[in-house]
Order: structure tokens, then sequence, then C-alpha cells
């Protein structure tokens, strides 16, 4: 009896699903993926990985400008062009921070994050979108943006 290879696809397939193979996808917790920007429509988690900087300007007011990576930044503009008009919602480590309205396609992949937070509060943020502060820290009052 010659045995025959298949490709993982098709192996899946005759054993009846993912079950074995292919376990489904877990979602990550919050600190892998502490970067939440969502529309009406769709939902994008940020790992750290998926920033490629995240620094805070003092002047004229403080604010965070973000870069996200290639893949990051390809999704963003489809999404952006697409919801023209509709809300941001930014969400870190499950707690929503800001809701800008989308009034132009994001097409470069650079997001300033800016209002009623201080040079500090932001220097908190952009550590947990680093990857540099994990969320339970973040949610201990340790910057946070409703101050707990």
């Amino acid at each position: 009896m010659a045995l025959e290879w298949l490709p993982l696809a098709a192996a899946v397939l005759a054993f009846g699903g993912t079950g074995i193979f292919a376990p489904e996808p877990r979602p990550d917790p919050p600190d892998l993926r502490p970067l939440t920007l969502a529309t009406e429509r769709y939902e994008f988690r940020l790992r750290p990985a998926d920033v490629e900087a995240a620094t805070v300007t003092a002047s004229p007011e403080p604010a965070l400008d973000l870069r996200v990576a290639p893949a990051a930044a390809s999704w963003l503009a489809e999404r952006t062009q697409a919801g023209l008009g509709e809300t941001l919602v930014v969400s870190l480590c499950g707690q929503e921070i800001m809701r800008p309205v989308i009034r132009a396609p994001i097409l470069d992949g650079t997001l300033r994050l800016a209002g009623d937070y201080d040079a500090a509060t932001l220097e908190t943020i952009a550590a947990v979108i680093r990857g540099d502060l994990n969320c339970d820290a973040y949610r201990l009052g340790k910057g946070g943006p409703d101050g707990q």
C-alpha cells in the first residue's frame, strides 16, 4: 500500500473540517493588540509590531503621532476611503480614548491623536501602543485617559 501525501488543505477536508489540523484562531488578548481602530463596519486591532513609530509632540498642543506599518496602512487607507463621514473609534486596551469623524482618507499610514490629553498621558498611551507598558498597568491608573 502506497501512501499519498495531500496538501494540508486537502488533508483537512479529507478529515472533515478544521478539527485537528487547523484549529480556529483564538482572539489575542488586549495586551497583544492594545490599539483598536473601528468604523461602523470594520475593526482592526493593531499589535505593537504594526506601529512603526509612536511619538509625542508638545507644541503647539500635545499630540501623539503614529505611523503604522505598510499592511496596517493599506487597511487604514481602504477603510477610511470607504468610511468618509463615519466615526473612527480609537480604543486602547478595550477603553475608548477618542471618536474622530473621518473627513479624509488616511492614505499615508500616519495618524495624529490629540484632544484633552496632556503630554504625560499621551506618553503613557504611546508606551502601551509600542508595547513598553502593558494594559494592566495602563488600566490601574498609570496615566489612563480617564484618570483611573
